[in-house]
C-alpha cells in the first residue's frame, strides 16, 4: 500500500457492512498524543452511492474523534476520496480526566482544550461541558464501529 501524504481537508470513506460514512481530517493535535482530529459526518450512505464532496462537508457532524489516519489506511479501514479545504472549521473543545481508567465515579481532575492549545484544568466537569467530545486517540479498528453507532463509548468518570 502506498503511503499517503495527509493534507488538512482530506475526506475519507469508511465502510461497515452494507453502509458507509465519511470523515474529514482537520488537524493533528500535538496536545493529545499527536492524534489526528477528524469530524465524522452524520449521513449514512449505501456502498454504491457516491455523494459530491461539497455535500459531504456541509452535512451535520455526527461526532469528533482523534485517531491515527495512517494506521487506519494500513488496516484498509478507509480510503481517501478527495479534499475540501477546512481552514474555516471551528475546532471543538475536547475533554479528558486524569482519572480515566480508574475506578472513580466522579472526577475532579478534568481538563479541556482545543487542539494544539494549552490544556486548562477545570476540576469538576460542569454539565454543559459533558457534551464536549472525549479526548484520547481511538484505535483505528474502533472507528468503523463508532461511525456506525455514532457513540464513543470509551468509559470516563462523570
Amino acid at each position: 500500500m502506498r503511503r499517503i501524504v495527509l493534507k488538512k481537508g482530506d475526506i475519507f470513506e469508511c465502510k461497515y457492512g452494507s453502509k458507509k460514512r465519511y470523515f474529514q481530517y482537520i488537524v493533528t493535535d500535538r496536545t493529545c498524543l499527536d492524534g489526528d482530529v477528524i469530524r465524522c459526518f452524520e449521513t449514512e450512505y449505501e456502498i454504491g452511492e457516491t455523494p459530491e464532496l461539497q455535500k459531504i462537508v456541509t452535512d451535520n457532524i455526527l461526532i469528533w474523534l482523534q485517531t491515527s489516519i495512517y494506521a487506519g489506511r494500513h488496516f484498509n479501514l478507509w480510503e481517501r476520496v478527495g479534499n475540501i479545504p477546512s481552514s474555516d472549521v471551528e475546532l471543538p473543545f475536547f475533554r479528558a480526566t486524569n482519572d480515566a481508567g480508574a475506578e472513580v465515579e466522579i472526577s475532579d481532575k478534568w481538563h479541556i482544550w482545543k487542539p494544539n492549545e494549552e490544556k486548562k484544568l477545570i476540576g469538576f466537569l460542569p454539565k454543559q461541558m459533558r457534551l464536549y467530545p472525549k479526548a484520547g486517540v481511538i484505535h483505528p479498528l474502533s472507528v468503523p464501529e463508532i461511525l456506525q453507532s455514532g457513540i464513543n463509548d470509551f468509559k470516563v468518570p462523570n
